[in-house]
């Protein structure tokens, strides 16, 4: 079995919309393929984000995204 961190990064405006879709995607091709098994980890991050923490992106998420096998934005 292949398994695989995904950090999620929604962001806003539409992203958290086109997100989900593209979630929904990726779940339903891992459906039809047993042997790989993707984990999702979503974070906040943006303007938005920055409107309400008064940062785009912390650092924790920084390494959270590097520690992934990728990184969905």
């Amino acid at each position: 079995m292949s398994e695989y961190h995904i950090a999620v990064l929604p962001g806003d405006g539409i992203g958290p919309e086109v997100m989900a879709a593209t979630l929904t995607v990726l779940k339903a091709a891992c459906r039809s393929e047993p042997s790989l098994q993707l984990n999702y980890r979503s974070h906040a991050a943006g303007a938005e984000h920055y409107r309400q923490a008064g940062e785009t992106i912390t650092m924790p998420v920084v390494e959270d995204c590097l520690d992934a096998d990728a990184v969905l934005l």
